[in-house]
């Protein structure tokens, strides 16, 4: 789902904004659950504005939401 999510950003941003990831979050699998972090960077608030619609677009679409979420975090203080 992270690469799908970010191949998504990538074709509607563009160059707008830096893809760092998909990868395997710091603490990559806790309770049976699988974590990956994508770092989406950008200067433009129009590309960043664009970059939460998508997440919460896919977020709306996943199917079990018990066994998969999409999170998204403006201005991280710590990275996962």
């Amino acid at each position: 789902m992270s690469e799908k999510l970010a191949e998504n950003i990538h074709s509607v941003c563009g160059d707008a904004v830096t893809l760092i990831g998909p990868s395997k979050a710091g603490l990559s699998r806790a309770k049976d659950r699988y974590r990956y972090v994508l770092y989406v960077k950008s200067m433009d608030e129009e590309a960043m504005a664009c970059v939460r619609e998508i997440a919460e677009e896919a977020n709306r679409r996943v199917v079990n939401q018990k066994t998969c979420s999409v999170q998204y975090d403006r201005d991280p203080v710590n990275g996962y």
